[in-house]
């Protein structure tokens, strides 16, 4: 079986990879040193519901379009 080492441009992307990874993560630990403050002034289950209405929010409006576009619609 080949090592790591033995593959060649399997290195350069692994690399990258792991770059990518570390980039996300370091974006995760900022958000949730964001998050953190306001739970503990809140409370979880606000937050939670907050954060669910927000995600909604864009759902709901794409409902209302669609209604808003059913007799335009409905004519052709």
């Amino acid at each position: 079986m080949p090592s790591r080492n033995d593959r060649g441009g399997s290195q350069v992307s692994l690399r990258k990879a792991s770059g990518f990874r570390k980039n996300l993560i370091e974006k995760g630990a900022n958000i949730v040193e964001q998050i953190i403050p306001i739970i503990s002034e809140v409370g979880f289950p606000i937050v939670v519901t907050l954060y669910l209405l927000y995600r909604i929010e864009t759902k709901l409006d794409m409902v209302v379009q669609s209604i808003q576009n059913l007799p335009d619609r409905m004519r052709n």
